[in-house]
């Protein structure tokens, strides 16, 4: 599906599989779908976690993390026992159990708020934007000025972050129609 959206904005994308092919890359985008441990477990099977560091690190490329790919950025999950990516100070956790008219997952179209000036989202329409998620877990941001924007869910939570040229979102821009496509290619042109 990111494949295709890239596609239509008129760009170009690849599987990465390797090292090489990864470091050949102008810029990442790690989507996930599924659960942290086994979003990590692929990564280090492949040899892939200090790659992605040298990429967001030392070449400072841009990244974005996608759904799980965001939280895969973070330390860890509640999730699972095993470490995170550690670009973006936080952890995923889980949607409070204890609210019964809460359903998790979150799952279906809701708007975000802007809260902060970055590449890939529109701050002068801070409120209104929509986008489609599916999860049951939202990064815990342990450094506010990662924040972007946030969203509800029976909580406040970060449904998009920024640190330097890492970027997450807790949503599926590739099933987010027009809003989903400027995102694309904001992110296309960073």
């Amino acid at each position: 599906s990111i494949a295709n959206m890239i596609a239509r904005r008129g760009g170009r994308s690849a599987l990465v599989r390797d090292e090489k092919s990864l470091m050949a890359a102008d810029k990442l985008i790690l989507p996930g779908v599924g659960s942290f441990k086994n979003g990590m477990d692929v990564l280090v099977r492949n040899g892939l976690v200090d790659p992605l560091k040298e990429f967001a690190y030392q070449s400072k490329r841009p990244l974005l993390g996608i759904c799980l790919g965001m939280q895969m950025l973070t330390f860890g999950s509640e999730e699972g026992e095993g470490l995170g990516l550690g670009f973006i100070e936080g952890k995923a956790k889980h949607f409070p159990r204890n609210d019964i008219d809460l359903k998790v997952p979150h799952m279906g179209w809701n708007t975000i708020t802007v809260t902060k000036e970055n590449p890939l989202l529109n701050i002068s329409q801070p409120q209104d934007q929509r986008f489609y998620f599916a999860h049951s877990f939202f990064v815990e941001c342990y450094d506010e000025t990662d924040i972007v924007s946030k969203s509800e869910h029976g909580i406040s939570f970060v449904s998009a972050l920024q640190r330097e040229n890492i970027y997450g979102v807790q949503f599926h821009p590739e099933k987010s129609h027009k809003y989903g496509m400027a995102l694309i290619k904001q992110f296309s042109e960073v």
